[in-house]
């Protein structure tokens, strides 16, 4: 099966490319090396729903993981670690909206990301994103 949500993402001086498949909702992370060639895989398993809208971020040293189901409207945060595994959820919750656009972006020393509901424009929010 196709992974549809996939990202890389760098931990030190390692790159790392997340994959999720949105059908079988399993998930895996695997190091990508000089040469364009993929690594070891460091982490995989199956989510409980599929997260059609995920991505990383990073604030101080520490780097984030998110995602949100746009069926439940659920969404989550873990902590991705330095080796390339996946962490715990630290942080959950539901949206009144399923925001199935949604990108982090960093101003001056403060994380935020912005969501969208896509079946209206109207209906999208900021919000500062914190570390733990």
């Amino acid at each position: 099966f196709a992974y549809k949500v996939q990202f890389p993402f760098v931990i030190d001086d390692s790159v790392f490319f997340y994959g999720q498949n949105m059908k079988e909702k399993n998930w895996f992370i695997q190091e990508l090396l000089p040469g364009g060639k993929m690594g070891t895989e460091t982490d995989h398993g199956k989510w409980g729903h599929a997260y059609a809208v995920q991505f990383h971020y990073k604030i101080n040293h520490n780097l984030y993981f998110y995602g949100q189901n746009i069926d439940t409207n659920y969404w989550f945060i873990q902590r991705l670690h330095d080796n390339g595994t996946m962490g715990d959820e630290i942080q959950g919750g539901f949206w009144k909206y399923p925001y199935g656009v949604q990108f982090p972006f960093k101003l001056g020393q403060n994380q935020y990301f912005y969501g969208q509901k896509i079946s209206s424009g109207y209906n999208w929010f900021i919000q500062q994103l914190m570390d733990v």
